[in-house]
């Protein structure tokens, strides 16, 4: 939430700059080592054990549902990232605000929002459908690393 003191502040343009940049390398750099993970998994499925065949799987699944968690995030980070200022405020007037009293910029959940001069705050820039989405990917993502983390532990104790 934007101050007092400046109650036109925008997103933290550093943490921005380091979100894009990771975002924009992670994205691919997770599809293609889950799609990598996939094809090897199916090529492999014949002559390795199933309880690797499965693990195989879930690695597979939880790096591209990352893929998009991390993908569709970026994705609203891009639009805040190229909407200047003055589009920003475009933004505002187009919804209808007749008198925009500062920016309410959020991370998590990702947000650009105008607070007007009524007390409402309109959100603006970022779909409506990047946060539900990001939110629905983390929640699949994080049991499918969970419940590959427990097997690679069951089978490092096993061997170890």
């Amino acid at each position: 939430m934007a101050s007092a003191d400046d109650p036109f502040a925008e997103h933290n343009p550093l943490v921005m700059f380091v979100l894009v940049h990771a975002g924009v390398l992670g994205t691919p750099a997770l599809l293609v080592h889950g799609l990598w993970s996939g094809i090897l998994l199916l090529v492999r499925a014949r002559r390795v054990p199933a309880a690797v065949t499965c693990t195989a799987a879930l690695k597979s699944a939880a790096l591209l549902v990352w893929a998009g968690a991390v993908g569709m995030y970026t994705w609203g980070l891009l639009l805040l990232a190229f909407t200047d200022d003055y589009g920003r405020s475009m933004e505002c007037h187009a919804v209808g605000a007749e008198r925009v009293v500062g920016y309410d910029p959020s991370f998590v959940p990702l947000r650009s929002g105008c607070r007007l001069d009524d007390g409402r705050t309109v959100d603006v820039i970022v779909p409506d459908y990047v946060n539900p989405w990001v939110l629905l990917l983390t929640a699949c993502a994080l049991p499918l690393t969970m419940a590959v983390r427990a097997r690679n532990n069951r089978a490092e104790e096993r061997t170890g």
